[in-house]
């Protein structure tokens, strides 16, 4: 064998082991993709899941709170609006000042006979 087809052979080899690292390295990336990949997907139905609880879970109070609004809004009614006038402080500062008046006059007159 001469020189040249030695150093072509040894160029060939050269490039043949370099060619094996590049694709040892090609095959250790896809195999690091492949597990990222099988993460991702774990988390996406992970995530799904989490998503269907908490609007299950928001159903659900939202149903709570209508119906507590209902029930609030029946009690409002049912009291109806003397009940809510009734219990204004402002009704009672006005029953006490015409107590007081009634009283004042009532009982004014009376003292002078």
């Amino acid at each position: 064998m001469d020189t040249q087809t030695h150093d072509r052979l040894a160029s060939m080899e050269r490039r043949l082991d370099d060619g094996q690292k590049t694709f040892g390295a090609v095959r250790a990336d896809v195999s690091d993709i492949k597990v990222g990949l099988a993460e991702l997907k774990t988390m996406a139905v992970r995530a799904a899941q989490d998503h269907k609880e908490l609007r299950d879970w928001s159903i659900g109070h939202e149903e709570r709170l209508s119906a507590l609004e209902k029930s609030d809004a029946k009690r409002i009614g049912e009291r109806g609006v003397w009940a809510a006038i009734l219990e204004s402080p402002v009704v009672a500062w006005l029953v006490a000042a015409g107590a007081g008046a009634w009283a004042f006059f009532a009982h004014s007159g009376s003292a002078a006979k």
